[in-house]
Order: C-alpha cells, then structure tokens, then sequence
C-alpha cells in the first residue's frame, strides 16, 4: 500500500500484475514502482496485490483472491485516509483479464465480500473472449490457464459474463500486438455496448506491447491520457 502524505478522501488505484497466470509478483518490474510514483504524486493511494498463481488455482480463483483483496481495501480505505468508494481496478495482461472479468460483473467479486467500484483500467490483454481465443491458433499459455473445457472458458470469459451491473472500463491495446488486441478490445465493447456498459477503446502505436504496462507511471503524457480517464469516472 502506497499512501500519498495526508491522505484524505483519496481515490484508490488497485493493481493486478501480469505474467501469464502462472508467474509475477505485486513488487516485480513494471508493476509498482512507476506507478505508485505517478498515482501518489497526483494524490491516489496506490496497492499492489498478489494473487496465487498457476498450476492449482485457476483464473477464476485467482479473481476470487483479487475479490477478497478488494474487500480488504474497501475494509481499511479509511483508515489509510481513501474513498472506498473511488476505487479502481488496474490490470496488465493476466491480471488485465482478471480486471475485466471482475469489472465486467462485479457480482463475482461480492461472492467474496466486495462492494462494487468505480471502474477499471485494462492494459493489454488478448483473453476478452476465453472461447474465441481458444477456438483458434493460441500461445500455448493459454492452455495451460484455461484448459479444454467449453464451460470453463465461458465461465472465465469477459465477453460471456458481462452484465448490465458492469462497471466502465478503459482497454488500452497495442496496435503492434501479433494478437490483434485491439480488434479483440473493440469486439468486446461491442458486447459491453450491448449491456449497457460503458467500455473505452484506447489503441497505442508502441512498438513493444508490454510497453502499453511498462510505460504507465514512466510516460507522462501517456499515463496523464489514463489518469484523465481515471478521474472521470470517480
């Protein structure tokens, strides 16, 4: 947890790190630090949250502890001097999904004692539609997260579970991925539009993908472009 001095009433950014559902950590490279120092200067309090990674607990486990995770933020928010209520999910790659699929329908967050929130920041993620992805030609990461089940997919899929008590979500995506995420980004506001939820397209003509992580909190103009999306929504 990442406290600005004298925090009072401050919005709250929660991030969920990458790696695929099978490696990162909360402290890792391109997580926290750049962030924290961005979102803490601009008066956010900032947390980094771990989640138990593959090969046992699946995706939809691991978006149960960042449930109970969020539950704990909501629990102590005022006591570190922030808004329960301003709090924002933030997620690259695995964790990206983890996001969506929270924000997407946030009841499966309150199974575990969360409240809903204000919205979320999806950073580079090719698993919007588990099914779609692996209908067709796939990283082999993706079996190894998801499996060979129908039901599975559709039950970890953003796209299949959105709901009308989604919450906005902003998905900036890489105009450089071999993944093509940013078709996938638009394919799946297209099924938020359907819901009634608000979802943002953001395409970034960064050479490397994970840049559209690693750049936020170390790219000014960038990261200022999120945290205006940021503030609208609280």
């Amino acid at each position: 947890v990442y406290l600005p001095a004298g925090a009072s009433d401050a919005p709250i950014i929660v991030m969920i790190h990458g790696g695929a559902w099978s490696s990162g950590d909360k402290q890792g490279e391109d997580v926290a630090e750049a962030k924290a120092g961005y979102f803490v200067a601009k008066g956010y309090i900032f947390v980094s949250l771990n989640y138990r990674l593959l090969p046992k607990p699946d995706p939809l486990i691991q978006a149960a502890d960042i449930a109970r995770g969020i539950a704990h933020i909501q629990a102590n928010a005022a006591k570190w001097g922030g808004n329960q209520s301003k709090i924002v999910l933030m997620g690259s790659g695995a964790g990206g999904h983890l996001a969506a699929l929270l924000s997407s329908n946030p009841s499966l967050a309150s199974d575990q004692g969360a409240s809903s929130w204000a919205g979320a920041v999806v950073l580079e993620t090719a698993a919007l539609n588990v099914p779609a992805l692996m209908s067709t030609s796939h990283d082999s990461v993706y079996d190894t997260a998801f499996g060979s089940s129908m039901e599975f997919w559709e039950d970890s899929s953003p796209t299949h579970l959105i709901d009308t008590s989604g919450v906005p979500i902003l998905v900036v995506c890489s105009t450089e991925s071999e993944e093509d995420t940013c078709s996938k980004a638009t394919a799946f506001k297209q099924a938020a539009d359907a819901q009634g939820v608000s979802v943002t397209v953001s395409p970034q003509s960064l050479v490397d993908p994970a840049q559209i992580n690693s750049r936020v909190g170390a790219s000014t103009a960038y990261t200022d472009a999120i945290e205006s999306y940021i503030a609208s929504i609280l």
